[in-house]
């Protein structure tokens, strides 16, 4: 999906949080709390004294992820982008994609490689700048709504996408080409 915009994507560095995250991180509507607090400490462990700064986009992988509604309720997540564009705030905010392993519970499981792979290439677009093609926020993009239709991989049911068919708008390869990261 994002070869065909010019960018090449790769596992620069795996790292492991200690202690682990045995808990959901739960966050939701003006409490970012909790996903701030855990990206600084894999932002902690990311550092390496020395090294030359590069551009890359935090991946962070959880066993389950949930947001709160005003109300109280939990709601387990596949993924989450904090901010749409990541990557341009320092300090303390979370700047990353949040991706669940899906532990939450039984029915909130990968069906597929195929499936998490699609859910990263639509977090990622979000870090990149993209927000849904199928909603009113998509319209910033040149081409909306998108010429893909159901096969855009930044439609909000990105679980239901054919990996094979998947894809970014020409107008969307534009925006994320021209992300700093």
């Amino acid at each position: 999906i994002y070869a065909e915009a010019g960018i090449e994507l790769h596992i620069e560095r795996r790292v492991e949080v200690e202690p682990p995250l045995d808990n959901p991180l739960v966050f939701g509507p003006g409490n970012m709390n909790a996903i701030d607090a855990y990206f600084s400490r894999v932002f902690d462990a990311l550092e390496t004294p020395g090294e030359p700064e590069s551009r890359f986009v935090p991946v962070v992988v959880v066993p389950c992820l949930q947001t709160t509604t005003t109300k109280g309720a939990t709601t387990p997540l596949r993924g989450f982008s904090p901010r749409i564009p990541g990557g341009l705030r320092s300090g303390t905010e979370a700047n990353a994609v949040f991706i669940s392993a899906g532990q939450c519970n039984v029915a909130h499981t990968f069906a597929s490689g195929d499936e998490l792979g699609l859910l990263l290439a639509h977090e990622l677009g979000h870090y990149l700048g993209l927000y849904h093609a199928d909603t009113s926020d998509g319209e910033h993009l040149l081409d909306a709504p998108s010429p893909l239709g159901a096969f855009d991989i930044m439609n909000r049911n990105v679980e239901s996408l054919d990996p094979d068919r998947a894809a970014l708008s020409a107008a969307a390869q534009v925006v994320v080409r021209n992300h700093p990261a």
